[in-house]
């Protein structure tokens, strides 16, 4: 089980370093303490941007090795999530040299501590 570290206030220094300024209602759903979170919205509402900001949060929180995951009925629903955390990871310089997006298939990006994020499809499930 990975340890809690300094959370919010790193986390707000990540937001701050990639520059995304949560709303209030946004602060809700990226300080929620529960495992599992619903996100309902219309189209272009943002579920995508907060999604991965949450995560980006959660990847704040620990300083042992992270598994996260990306799933969704195939790879393309998971699409803009991870364009956001390569935006992101990008953004505060921890990305390996090189990053391919392949379609329809499961893909990690090069991560430090040996964290891990991962999207899988229905192929894969």
């Amino acid at each position: 089980m990975a340890t809690l570290t300094k959370g919010p206030s790193l986390r707000d220094y990540l937001f701050e370093k990639v520059g995304f300024a949560p709303t209030n209602e946004q602060k809700t759903i990226l300080e929620s303490p529960y495992r599992y979170n619903l996100i309902a919205g219309g189209e272009q509402a943002g579920k995508s941007l907060i999604a991965s900001k949450y995560l980006l949060g959660r990847f704040a929180e620990t300083e042992e090795r992270g598994l996260y995951w990306l799933v969704a009925a195939d790879y393309e629903r998971t699409r803009a999530e991870f364009e956001y955390l390569l935006q992101d990871f990008s953004a505060l310089g921890i990305l390996g040299p090189s990053i391919g997006i392949p379609a329809l298939q499961a893909h990690t990006p090069p991560l430090p501590h040996e964290y891990l994020v991962e999207t899988l499809g229905r192929p894969h499930l």
